[in-house]
């Protein structure tokens, strides 16, 4: 009984150590179940160990096989263990496969359907309409290509083009504003058209009695620039960057503060007779053409003169016939007129005779007597409000503004100023204020004598000369 007892334990221990060989090549399902019965028989052997210990019926050799059969059972019970934790893997290992398969068949099923509708698609698929829209696509590919074409050219001509410059400038004529405009008049092919057009020639772009309307002139320019040698210089200057050989443009001047004989006495935005001589010079791929002209309120509206790129793009000027110069003349009569030179005596034309004049009346209360002393752009700016608020409203002329802005405008030469004594500035203070002088005015007058801009004479003479404005605005 002990030799069957010994050879079946060898047995089963081989048999627990040798498992392990063979568990991977069966299922989990199989695995499951051999597990299932090496715990199954461990627990009734340890049952029947435990049986035999309750009634004490043994003696020291079943002892020792009982004890031997103990540790064959935990032996079982730790391969069990073991096995366990193998099928987990697998089992961890199958479901991991299972949900890729899972995301492969979705993926497979999406396909499947993008499949069907392609297939529909080509069912449905018309060889002649397809052909017809590759007709179309590549007739309108090659239109594309013939207008890109196109539009190199262009880009290549405007490379090889310089700008026309248009500039006008003219000294010490007071308020009188005088402004640039230009009509032009296309080439075609490179090559001039008649001066004079016809019905099958290109026209000229539009003109106005007043600052240019056209919107081919973007680089426009007015600036009022006071000098203590040269005096005031207002220019204006407008540049066509896009211009070709055969191009032809006619300048005009305008002289814009202007005003009707009968409406000389009123408040209008303008001084009633004045003279100016405006040079106005023409610059085009390095060639220069000028010329000088006289414009006056009594003829306000002036051809200055015909240029235009001959074929090779060179700047020359056109002689024009007196027929001509009618032509171009009455172009300008014909033209639109804004308010500020056909009706002056409008709000309209108040609003943009100061828009025009500011620039005139800061420049000159921005130059100081010389480079170490700084003018104060805040207290210029709260004048040229005040002039605005009380010219719109009525209450002063155009003439009043310009000779107020003289009160406090530099003198014409450096040196020989003095500070006023106390009583003066007072004195000054008490007048200035009775006679109504707009008061950040009078503080910035008054600022600019305590710095000794003026001799005491000039200083008196200045304050006499706002009681002067009034005496003439009450006439």
């Amino acid at each position: 009984m002990a030799v069957m007892t010994k050879a079946m334990g060898a047995f089963l221990i081989l048999m627990v150590f040798a498992m392990q060989y063979y568990i991977p090549d069966f299922t989990a399902e199989q695995i499951a179940a051999i597990v299932n019965r090496s715990i199954g028989s461990v627990r009734k052997e340890l049952a029947g160990a435990v049986d035999r210990i309750k009634k004490g019926d043994f003696t020291r050799q079943d002892m020792d096989a009982l004890q031997r059969e103990i540790e064959v059972a935990l032996a079982k019970l730790a391969q069990a263990e073991g096995d366990i934790t193998r099928l987990q893997t697998r089992l961890d290992q199958s479901v991991s496969q299972l949900r890729r398969v899972e995301g492969e068949r979705t993926r497979l099923e999406t396909e499947t359907q993008e499949l069907k509708a392609e297939i529909a698609r080509l069912k449905a698929f018309d060889p002649v309409k397809m052909q017809a829209e590759i007709d179309r696509l590549s007739s309108d590919l090659v239109e594309r290509i013939l207008e890109a074409k196109k539009l190199e050219e262009v880009l290549d001509k405007i490379r090889r083009t310089d700008p026309v410059i248009f500039f006008a400038r003219y000294q010490n004529c007071g308020d009188d504003i005088l402004a640039l405009d230009v009509a032009r008049q296309r080439g075609k092919d490179g090559k001039p058209e008649p001066l004079i057009p016809t019905a099958d020639s290109s026209g000229y772009t539009l003109v106005r009695r007043g600052f240019p309307a056209s919107s081919d002139f973007k680089g426009s320019s007015f600036k009022f620039r006071t000098d203590s040698i040269y005096g005031e210089e207002v220019s204006h200057i407008l540049s066509e960057n896009f211009a070709a050989a055969g191009d032809t443009f006619a300048i005009y001047l305008n002289y814009l503060n202007t005003q009707p004989a009968q409406q000389i006495s009123t408040q209008g935005p303008s001084l009633a007779e004045s003279s100016c001589r405006v040079r106005v010079s023409v610059y085009a791929g390095g060639g220069t053409l000028e010329s000088g002209i006289s414009v006056s309120s009594k003829n306000p509206f002036n051809l200055v003169g015909v240029v235009r790129l001959d074929e090779q793009n060179r700047l020359v000027a056109v002689n024009t016939s007196p027929t001509e110069r009618g032509w171009f003349e009455h172009y300008l009569q014909q033209s639109a007129c804004t308010a500020l030179t056909c009706d002056p005596a409008s709000k309209q034309a108040q609003s943009d005779a100061f828009a025009a004049l500011q620039g005139a009346y800061q420049s000159r209360l921005m130059r100081t007597p010389s480079r170490q002393i700084t003018a104060n752009g805040e207290a210029v700016t709260a004048i040229l409000g005040e002039f605005r608020d009380r010219f719109l409203t009525g209450q002063l002329t155009q003439t009043a503004l310009s000779r107020l802005a003289a009160l406090a405008v530099a003198p014409a030469s450096a040196g020989g100023g003095a500070v006023p004594d106390g009583n003066a500035i007072a004195d000054a203070t008490k007048r200035l204020s009775a006679l109504g002088t707009p008061p950040a005015l009078q503080r910035e007058f008054l600022a600019r004598a305590n710095q000794g801009w003026w001799t005491p004479e000039e200083f008196t003479r200045r304050v006499n000369s706002v009681a002067a404005i009034q005496q003439g605005a009450a006439k």
